[in-house]
Protein backbone atom coordinates (compact mmCIF):
# COMPACT_ATOMS: atom_id res chain seq x y z
CA UNK A 1 0.00 0.00 0.00
CA UNK A 2 3.16 2.55 0.98
CA UNK A 3 4.50 2.05 -2.44
CA UNK A 4 1.31 2.20 -4.31
CA UNK A 5 1.15 5.47 -2.64
CA UNK A 6 4.44 6.51 -3.09
CA UNK A 7 3.73 5.67 -7.00
CA UNK A 8 0.36 7.73 -7.33
CA UNK A 9 2.09 10.74 -5.39
CA UNK A 10 5.18 10.84 -7.71
CA UNK A 11 2.58 11.01 -10.96
CA UNK A 12 0.56 13.65 -8.93
CA UNK A 13 4.35 15.68 -8.63
CA UNK A 14 4.86 14.69 -11.80
CA UNK A 15 2.33 15.88 -13.51
CA UNK A 16 2.69 19.41 -11.82
CA UNK A 17 6.23 20.17 -12.53
CA UNK A 18 5.42 19.11 -16.42
CA UNK A 19 2.05 21.12 -16.88
CA UNK A 20 2.90 24.13 -14.40
CA UNK A 21 5.11 25.77 -17.68
CA UNK A 22 1.67 25.65 -19.49
CA UNK A 23 -0.59 27.89 -16.91
CA UNK A 24 -1.44 31.69 -17.56
CA UNK A 25 -0.22 33.81 -14.84
CA UNK A 26 -1.03 37.70 -14.50
CA UNK A 27 1.86 39.93 -16.32
CA UNK A 28 5.17 39.98 -15.26
CA UNK A 29 7.87 42.18 -15.33
CA UNK A 30 10.08 42.21 -18.66
CA UNK A 31 13.75 40.93 -18.07
CA UNK A 32 16.07 42.59 -20.81
CA UNK A 33 18.09 39.98 -22.56
CA UNK A 34 21.20 40.20 -24.62
CA UNK A 35 20.46 39.15 -28.30
CA UNK A 36 23.07 38.02 -30.32
CA UNK A 37 23.20 40.40 -33.46
CA UNK A 38 25.20 38.97 -36.65
CA UNK A 39 25.77 40.74 -39.84
CA UNK A 40 23.59 40.13 -42.56
CA UNK A 41 25.38 38.88 -45.62
CA UNK A 42 22.71 39.35 -48.84
CA UNK A 43 22.45 35.90 -50.05
CA UNK A 44 22.86 37.50 -53.48
CA UNK A 45 25.77 39.51 -53.24
CA UNK A 46 29.52 38.63 -54.23
CA UNK A 47 32.75 40.04 -51.90
CA UNK A 48 35.55 42.39 -53.41
CA UNK A 49 38.42 42.32 -51.98
CA UNK A 50 42.31 43.82 -53.10
CA UNK A 51 44.61 45.88 -52.13
CA UNK A 52 46.65 49.26 -52.61
CA UNK A 53 50.41 49.92 -52.26
CA UNK A 54 52.33 52.88 -52.06
CA UNK A 55 55.92 54.21 -50.51
CA UNK A 56 53.63 53.48 -47.54
CA UNK A 57 52.69 50.40 -47.00
CA UNK A 58 50.04 48.51 -48.00
CA UNK A 59 46.22 48.17 -47.27
CA UNK A 60 43.67 45.50 -48.02
CA UNK A 61 39.89 45.98 -48.42
CA UNK A 62 36.75 43.93 -48.96
CA UNK A 63 33.62 44.24 -49.48
CA UNK A 64 30.04 43.31 -50.88
CA UNK A 65 27.81 44.31 -53.75
CA UNK A 66 25.17 42.97 -56.04
CA UNK A 67 26.23 39.88 -57.70
CA UNK A 68 24.43 40.59 -61.12
CA UNK A 69 26.90 43.90 -61.19
CA UNK A 70 30.23 44.18 -63.62
CA UNK A 71 33.57 44.96 -61.92
CA UNK A 72 36.44 46.86 -63.99
CA UNK A 73 39.23 46.60 -62.13
CA UNK A 74 42.00 49.44 -61.23
CA UNK A 75 45.68 49.51 -60.24
CA UNK A 76 46.33 48.42 -56.87
CA UNK A 77 49.11 50.63 -56.92
CA UNK A 78 48.25 54.33 -55.41
CA UNK A 79 49.93 56.87 -57.16
CA UNK A 80 48.80 60.55 -56.38
CA UNK A 81 47.88 62.25 -60.02
CA UNK A 82 47.89 58.37 -61.81
CA UNK A 83 44.69 57.40 -60.56
CA UNK A 84 43.60 54.21 -61.95
CA UNK A 85 40.32 53.57 -59.60
CA UNK A 86 38.43 50.44 -59.70
CA UNK A 87 35.07 50.39 -60.75
CA UNK A 88 32.12 48.48 -60.18
CA UNK A 89 28.61 49.37 -61.41
CA UNK A 90 25.44 48.26 -61.94
CA UNK A 91 25.48 48.37 -66.29
CA UNK A 92 27.94 47.24 -68.14
CA UNK A 93 30.87 49.41 -70.24
CA UNK A 94 29.64 50.16 -73.99
CA UNK A 95 32.93 49.47 -75.94
CA UNK A 96 33.23 53.34 -77.43
CA UNK A 97 31.91 55.37 -74.45
CA UNK A 98 33.56 54.23 -71.44
CA UNK A 99 32.03 57.65 -69.74
CA UNK A 100 28.22 56.71 -70.50
CA UNK A 101 26.10 55.71 -67.00
CA UNK A 102 22.22 55.13 -67.99
CA UNK A 103 19.18 56.52 -65.64
CA UNK A 104 18.38 54.80 -62.83
CA UNK A 105 22.27 53.45 -62.39
CA UNK A 106 25.14 53.00 -60.26
CA UNK A 107 28.91 53.53 -60.48
CA UNK A 108 30.98 53.00 -58.11
CA UNK A 109 34.63 54.11 -57.83
CA UNK A 110 37.18 52.71 -55.36
CA UNK A 111 40.85 54.05 -54.28
CA UNK A 112 42.60 54.74 -51.91
CA UNK A 113 45.24 57.60 -51.34
CA UNK A 114 48.17 57.82 -48.89
CA UNK A 115 46.66 60.34 -45.81
CA UNK A 116 49.81 62.22 -46.05
CA UNK A 117 49.15 63.79 -49.30
CA UNK A 118 45.62 64.77 -48.84
CA UNK A 119 43.84 67.97 -47.97
CA UNK A 120 42.81 66.79 -44.23
CA UNK A 121 46.16 64.30 -43.76
CA UNK A 122 45.86 61.16 -41.21
CA UNK A 123 45.27 63.07 -38.39
CA UNK A 124 41.24 63.03 -38.23
CA UNK A 125 40.04 64.02 -34.77
CA UNK A 126 39.36 67.69 -36.07
CA UNK A 127 36.82 66.09 -38.65
CA UNK A 128 33.06 65.04 -37.66
CA UNK A 129 33.13 61.63 -38.37
CA UNK A 130 30.12 58.79 -38.45
CA UNK A 131 29.77 55.38 -38.17
CA UNK A 132 29.78 53.70 -41.68
CA UNK A 133 30.78 50.24 -40.63
CA UNK A 134 30.26 48.18 -37.00
CA UNK A 135 33.93 49.28 -36.66
CA UNK A 136 35.24 51.97 -38.66
CA UNK A 137 33.93 55.77 -38.80
CA UNK A 138 34.50 58.48 -41.58
CA UNK A 139 33.10 61.16 -43.40
CA UNK A 140 29.70 60.65 -46.03
CA UNK A 141 28.68 63.75 -48.60
CA UNK A 142 26.00 64.00 -50.93
CA UNK A 143 26.49 66.50 -53.49
CA UNK A 144 24.65 67.21 -57.09
CA UNK A 145 27.06 67.98 -59.69
CA UNK A 146 26.72 68.52 -63.06
CA UNK A 147 23.14 66.97 -63.27
CA UNK A 148 24.61 63.74 -61.38
CA UNK A 149 24.37 62.82 -57.60
CA UNK A 150 27.37 62.16 -56.11
CA UNK A 151 27.70 60.10 -52.90
CA UNK A 152 31.18 60.26 -51.42
CA UNK A 153 32.66 57.81 -48.56
CA UNK A 154 36.23 58.17 -47.09
CA UNK A 155 37.14 55.86 -44.26
CA UNK A 156 40.67 56.49 -42.67
CA UNK A 157 43.47 54.18 -41.80
CA UNK A 158 46.86 55.31 -40.03
CA UNK A 159 48.26 55.28 -43.51
CA UNK A 160 45.29 55.95 -46.15
CA UNK A 161 42.53 57.58 -46.84
CA UNK A 162 40.14 55.01 -48.73
CA UNK A 163 37.15 56.27 -50.93
CA UNK A 164 33.76 55.12 -51.97
CA UNK A 165 32.41 57.32 -54.45
CA UNK A 166 29.08 56.73 -56.48
CA UNK A 167 27.56 58.38 -59.19
CA UNK A 168 23.99 58.17 -59.77
CA UNK A 169 22.07 59.99 -62.22
CA UNK A 170 19.63 63.12 -61.50
CA UNK A 171 19.24 64.37 -58.81
CA UNK A 172 19.43 63.45 -54.53
CA UNK A 173 15.68 62.96 -54.06
CA UNK A 174 15.37 60.95 -57.05
CA UNK A 175 18.47 58.47 -56.36
CA UNK A 176 16.81 57.56 -52.51
CA UNK A 177 16.95 54.40 -53.09
CA UNK A 178 20.24 54.04 -54.88
CA UNK A 179 21.97 56.02 -51.95
CA UNK A 180 20.11 53.25 -49.23
CA UNK A 181 21.60 50.75 -51.19
CA UNK A 182 25.27 52.31 -51.64
CA UNK A 183 24.83 53.13 -47.91
CA UNK A 184 24.71 48.99 -47.38
CA UNK A 185 27.45 48.27 -49.47
CA UNK A 186 29.41 50.65 -47.22
CA UNK A 187 28.36 49.34 -44.25
CA UNK A 188 30.36 45.84 -45.27
CA UNK A 189 33.68 47.32 -46.06
CA UNK A 190 36.27 45.64 -44.06
CA UNK A 191 40.20 47.17 -43.86
CA UNK A 192 43.14 45.97 -42.60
Amino acid sequence: MKVKLGYHLCLVCLFFIVFSGCAKTGPSASIPMATPTAKLIESNWAEFSSYFTSDVGRIEYSFQYPAEWYIYPGSTRSIPGLEDETFIQSFPKENSNTEYQPPDSIRLKIYALPCAITQEGCDVSSIDTIPITESMEGTKTIQYLAGNTVWTVFLYTENYRFMMQGYLKGEYNESSEQIRLLDKIASTIKIK
